[in-house]
């Protein structure tokens, strides 16, 4: 359990590994001017002290709830966090010592029970002068809230974190690596263009929206995993806004596996064009597949998408599909040809005429071709 007001019990510590003196810490007030910049006023953490400085009051104060705060790191850094905490956000400025390292964030060493951050509006890895870096999250840390990952090469998620939250990647961040240890099976990651990277693991993720690219990298070659309970595609992080893709790129291959929550795709009217899911493993169907639309007009006999491609194969069924209304007259059908899914517009075949197919050689096409009603 999360618990939101502390005093010096919650407080964020750094390695001393890591060559920090005092003032590393600040906590302020986001700037009503400019909310999307760094904070204003606000407290320092003095280590030689053991407390905290408040820079307008010019007195020692104790930590206060911080969801409407952030707090800052300067330089090369890293947080030993001790205790739960919970801020508006992580923001990293820059100073005249070392830019070059990564932000790293891990939970309690050497303890039992998990270490919780919640940030409720941003994370930064790099500067304001534009300068991107990776975030380390790991070691016992569970992470929650709803959040967005700004001005960062790489989110790595390493041995020890466990993600419960909303991550939001904006386009001014690279992309996700998610590593072995690492887990995501509560998570919500919301990409727009992004890489999506697993080194070394299988993954199982709670929902993926949006568009982006998979990469894998296993030493040895072997085949990694990934289970998608929910997918929603679309030219938005939030799986919104038009058409999107997620396509497996360099080397490897990637087996998905959907989990048995909702599928949820757009296909434009009377063009063919579609969201797609393109991987180089083999696909496990299964859930609910929805389909949405896009564009004005009516279907016409013929209109086909094709929204699902694997080199290894697609697998398995839909519990159950949902597609969009037809005139009277048409009906929709799905064929998988072992490679890649589609979904055509066809005239509808009177039953008593499908079944004279059946006497006629047709037994093959009718049993990779499947009626949805």
């Amino acid at each position: 359990m999360i618990r939101p007001k502390t005093t010096l019990s919650l407080m964020l510590a750094y390695a001393a590994s890591m060559g920090l003196s005092q003032a590393a810490l600040i906590i302020g007030g986001t700037d009503p001017d400019n909310p999307d910049g760094p904070p204003s006023g606000g407290s320092s953490w003095y280590f030689s002290w053991h407390q905290w400085w408040d820079e307008e009051s010019g007195s020692y104060v104790d930590w206060e709830d911080g969801r409407d705060m952030a707090v800052i790191t300067q330089g090369e850094t890293g947080i030993n966090m001790r205790g739960d905490i919970e801020v508006g956000a992580l923001y990293r400025i820059a100073h005249n010592g070392n830019q070059s390292g990564k932000f790293k964030i891990l939970g309690e060493n050497n303890s039992d029970i998990p270490t919780n951050l919640t940030i409720n509006n941003y994370i930064q890895g790099g500067f304001d002068d534009g300068t991107k870096r990776e975030i380390d999250m790991g070691r016992n840390l569970h992470v929650h809230g709803d959040f967005e990952v700004r001005n960062t090469s790489y989110l790595n998620f390493n041995d020890g974190a466990t993600i419960h939250a909303t991550i939001t990647m904006a386009d001014s961040s690279t992309g996700i690596r998610v590593k072995e240890g690492a887990d995501l099976s509560q998570a919500t990651l919301r990409m727009n263009g992004h890489a999506l990277d697993f080194i070394n693991t299988d993954a199982s993720i709670k929902h993926l929206s949006g568009n982006g690219r998979f990469f894998t990298s296993f030493e040895g070659g072997t085949t990694q995993t990934l289970k998608l309970q929910n997918l929603t595609i679309g030219a938005n992080a939030d799986g919104s806004g038009g058409l999107g893709s997620w396509v497996q790129t360099g080397n490897g291959a990637l087996n998905v596996e959907f989990g048995g929550g909702t599928v949820a795709m757009t296909v434009e009217m009377n063009t063919g064009l579609s969201d797609t899911f393109q991987i180089k493993g083999q696909l496990t169907l299964g859930g609910h597949l929805v389909i949405n639309t896009l564009g004005t007009g009516v279907f016409q006999a013929g209109d086909s998408y094709t929204l699902f491609t694997a080199d290894g194969g697609i697998t398995g069924e839909f519990d159950s599909i949902t597609l969009p209304d037809l005139d009277d007259g048409l009906e929709w059908v799905w064929e998988n040809t072992g490679n890649s899914w589609t979904i055509t517009v066809q005239d509808k075949i009177p039953e008593p005429a499908a079944i004279m197919l059946l006497g006629l050689g047709g037994v093959a096409t009718i049993m990779r071709r499947r009626r949805v009603r």
